[in-house]
């Protein structure tokens, strides 16, 4: 029996159902169901399109970067130079830190491989030094003179090492 029902938000005809078969209730449960997985699996599908779409959106800045990278001269420690998106913006800012601190530590290297050259050099220069003039470095003979350049080429300096020299010279 339809009755006239008034509420302020709700206007119109409302049928109340007091009881009703087992069958007409499984049929309305499966209704019900039926139509909220539709709308589920409509909104799921949906759903994924727009996250693979907002994921391929968001890694593309970073597959540039990345080509750029790979194309980069190992030694070219500069930072980067790329607009990116706020996101991906402060891994740049990291890798540009990262970049800057390992072209310290690099150029670091070099200067103290130069010095321990240095280092290294000075003393073979003294021990040449004193094996030329143990070896003969008199002055007199032909070990004596000086070259063009105004250097002994004493025995340690012509074949390389005093210590070759040294048992034919005693």
């Amino acid at each position: 029996m339809p009755r006239r029902f008034a509420e302020r938000t709700l206007n119109g005809t409302v049928k109340v159902v007091v009881g009703q078969t087992l069958l007409a209730r499984n049929a309305m449960a499966y209704e019900i169901t039926r139509n909220a997985l539709f709308v589920l699996a409509a909104s799921g599908l949906a759903m994924a399109l727009l996250a693979a779409l907002v994921v391929r959106s968001v890694l593309r800045p970073l597959e540039k970067i990345a080509g750029g990278l790979s194309a980069r001269d190992p030694h070219d420690l500069t930072p980067v130079d790329t607009a990116v998106p706020r996101e991906t913006a402060v891994m740049i800012h990291a890798l540009n830190g990262f970049m800057a601190r390992l072209d310290r530590q690099m150029n670091s290297m070099r200067h103290l491989i130069s010095d321990t050259a240095h280092q290294l050099r000075t003393p073979v220069a003294a021990l040449r030094a004193q094996a030329d003039l143990f070896f003969g470095g008199n002055g007199s003979g032909p070990q004596g003179k000086r070259s063009s350049n105004g250097s002994r080429p004493g025995p340690a300096a012509s074949e390389g090492c005093w210590i070759r020299c040294w048992p034919r010279r005693l």
